[in-house]
């Protein structure tokens, strides 16, 4: 997902562009390396807050992912963000494993 301006630190806010809604304002609300990091935006079904955690996993690493919608969205809007999510976790998963994730490639309007 493509960003601009991205910061980790409290309070800073950066734009990220996610399709299908366009440009989104984000801000980082809560850093706690190497654990946590907290994101909040406001996006056309209202505001929602993403959410990683961290923690040793045997000889690996665990990412837990979280987001909370303030509004109830559509069965078809759910999906498309599940699977977009799906998509990026993926390639981060195949940067950390192998060097070379799988880089989101924005639709032509």
């Amino acid at each position: 997902m493509p960003t601009r301006n991205y910061s980790l630190r409290l309070g800073d806010p950066f734009v990220m562009e996610c399709d299908p809604i366009g440009p989104v304002d984000v801000k980082v609300v809560e850093v706690d390396p190497p654990r946590r990091l907290v994101w909040r935006w406001i996006a056309s079904f209202g505001p929602t807050t993403v959410t990683f955690h961290v923690s040793p996993e045997g000889a690996g690493t665990r990412l837990r992912f979280s987001q909370h919608y303030a509004v109830e969205l559509t069965d078809d809007d759910y999906g498309i963000y599940n699977f977009n999510w799906g998509y990026y976790l993926e390639s981060l998963r195949l940067l950390c494993a192998a060097g070379q994730g799988k880089p989101y490639q924005p639709t032509e309007s």
